[in-house]
This record gives C-alpha cells, sequence and structure tokens, in this order.
C-alpha cells in the first residue's frame, strides 16, 4: 500500500513558508517518509549557488539524521568522484530521473558510487533533478527550457515523495530482508 503523501506535502510546505532552514527541512521531510513506511537508508539534497566560490551545497541525511554538510567548489567537476558520478551523466544528458536496483536480477552497477551503496546495503538508488526555470552547468547560468513535471509525487516503484525544493536530491532504499 503506498503512503499517503498528503501530511507529508502539508507540512513541507508549512515548514518551507515558516521559513524552515534547508538542514532542519530536509530532516523533517527524511523522516516522515521513514514515519509513513518508505525505507529510506540514505537521502542526498544539493542545491547550485551564485556562489563567486561555491558551484553548490549538499546534505546527507541517514539513518535517522542528518550526517554531513558539503560545500562543493568549482574544480569539483575535474575529480574522478565527479567524472565517474551518476549525476554528472543525469546533469550533462539532461536526465531527470535515474533510477537503478543494486541488488538481485537486474541490477545495474554502472557507476561506482552504486556498488559502494550495496556494499552499505542499499538496495535501490534513484536520482531527480530539479530546476527552478534555470539551470547551472560548471560555470555558466543557461536559460532551462526544460518542461515541467507534473506528475504522481508518490513514484510507485520506489516509493519516494518529490522534494522539489532542489535542483537535485536523491534517495537509497535499504535493503530489504533475505526471505
Amino acid at each position: 500500500m503506498k503512503p499517503d503523501p498528503t501530511p507529508i506535502k502539508t507540512w513541507l510546505i508549512v515548514a518551507g513558508l515558516a521559513g524552515e532552514p534547508l538542514p532542519q527541512l530536509f530532516d523533517g521531510f527524511c523522516n516522515r517518509l521513514v514515519a509513513a513506511g518508505v525505507p529510506l537508508a540514505r537521502g542526498y539534497v544539493s542545491t547550485a549557488t551564485l556562489h563567486p566560490l561555491l558551484w553548490a551545497t549538499g546534505i546527507v541525511w541517514q539513518q535517522g539524521r542528518i550526517i554531513d554538510s558539503v560545500d562543493i567548489n568549482y574544480g569539483f567537476e575535474t575529480g574522478t568522484a565527479w567524472l565517474t558520478s551518476p549525476f554528472r551523466h543525469m546533469l550533462e544528458s539532461r536526465t531527470w530521473k535515474l533510477h537503478r536496483r543494486l541488488t538481485g536480477e537486474g541490477a545495474l552497477l554502472d557507476y561506482p558510487v552504486l556498488l559502494e551503496f550495496r556494499e552499505t546495503g542499499m538496495s535501490e538508488w534513484l536520482g531527480l533533478f530539479y530546476g527552478f526555470g534555470w539551470g547551472l552547468r560548471h560555470h555558466q547560468v543557461e536559460e532551462d527550457k526544460v518542461r515541467p513535471v507534473r506528475r504522481d509525487p508518490l513514484e510507485a516503484d520506489t516509493a519516494v515523495l518529490r522534494f522539489g525544493h532542489s535542483p537535485a536530491f536523491l534517495f537509497q532504499r535499504a535493503a530489504q530482508p533475505a526471505v
């Protein structure tokens, strides 16, 4: 049975309009997903900036709490982590949703980080990109010509609510117990 997204959406709107800082907003969002029955093991949100030294900032949520805040400086795009990242592929190919099974039949580990996630017990990876009407690519701002995404906010195959506040975020599911 799919969780009812209404209470989470309502809380998200109220907290966002009240000016809740992004770390608390994301922490509350992830914890509410888990409380609603979504098997969420890890979440990441990244927001592009117009800062002269920072390309983006990111927040990592895992096992019920924020575990890391990340500043992503310009120049990161020459590092191996970025060059082999599913996010790089998504950004450069304008792929707004990428889903990978990490275990079992149909597992696809085409990026090194997905193998790392599988080794920590995660069974699925979902990456989503959202924009604000403009897009940032490495060192430039350009007009975004992508049509808005207007779908059911609850993904049936991954049971993840769309966050929509940030250009990028991802969720990994906890591994399902062996039967």
